[in-house]
């Protein structure tokens, strides 16, 4: 398939008006986690969610977030719940799809507190490693540390996951969420990856999905912008 269109959303938190806002010609959805709010019950949060995102005739790939406590707890149970919805859950997994290969991850840096799949730093530098060199998409829960990660001088992101960035093989994409207040896109200087923060931000535009179109050019993908 030589071009495709791709719908990013995260950090959902109950709010689904984004899905409603999915163009029906999308060939592919990602969402970065965070399904769940506080005042619903856990497991309930990640089945209306699973049951609204069904509603996307596209392929649909879905991670948890910081907030998802029933994905922690209960792993297999909750990615049979998005199974039986059509969609297709990673948790420190790798598929292919439509000519692709993507990994999904929830981590997320540990600050004062914790919340679910957060570990400190350095312990996530042992994650990052075991993820196949030859991905063309990454999506994860955490932006990498200086990407899209928060106003300075306060940094959110993962120093490691940064570090990891450089040293992939074709990574195109990198689609996350985490920090609402640094949602937009991002291209480095000296790193092919176009950098995607998708998070729900009730300002402006903050409900609407963020679009790329990936076109092939002597069979490399690249990625454009679209909104």
């Amino acid at each position: 398939m030589g071009e495709l269109k791709i719908a990013i959303i995260s950090d959902l938190h109950q709010k689904i008006r984004v899905i409603d806002n999915i163009p029906e010609n999308v060939d592919l959805v990602l969402c970065a986690g965070d399904f769940s709010s506080r005042f619903v019950d856990p497991r309930q949060c990640i089945e209306w969610s699973a049951q609204c995102l069904s509603d996307i005739s596209a392929p649909t790939i879905v991670i948890s977030g910081n907030h998802d406590s029933y994905l922690e707890t209960n792993p297999e149970q909750g990615a049979k719940i998005f199974e039986n919805y059509g969609l297709t859950y990673l948790q420190d997994q790798t598929i292919n799809i439509l000519g692709l290969k993507i990994h999904g991850s929830p981590w997320s840096v540990l600050h004062d507190g914790g919340w679910h799949f957060e570990k400190y730093d350095d312990e996530l530098e042992a994650i990052w490693e075991k993820i196949p060199n030859d991905i063309d998409i990454l999506l994860t829960h955490t932006p990498p540390y200086k990407i899209l990660d928060g106003i300075a001088p306060q940094h959110w992101g993962s120093k490691s996951l940064a570090r990891r960035i450089y040293r992939f093989d074709n990574l195109i994409l990198h689609a996350f969420g985490h920090i609402h207040e640094s949602r937009g896109s991002k291209e480095e200087a000296g790193c092919n990856t176009t950098f995607i923060n998708a998070a729900i931000d009730p300002r402006e535009d903050g409900h609407q999905p963020i679009l790329v179109d990936l076109h092939q050019d002597d069979s490399k993908w690249k990625v454009k912008l679209v909104a």
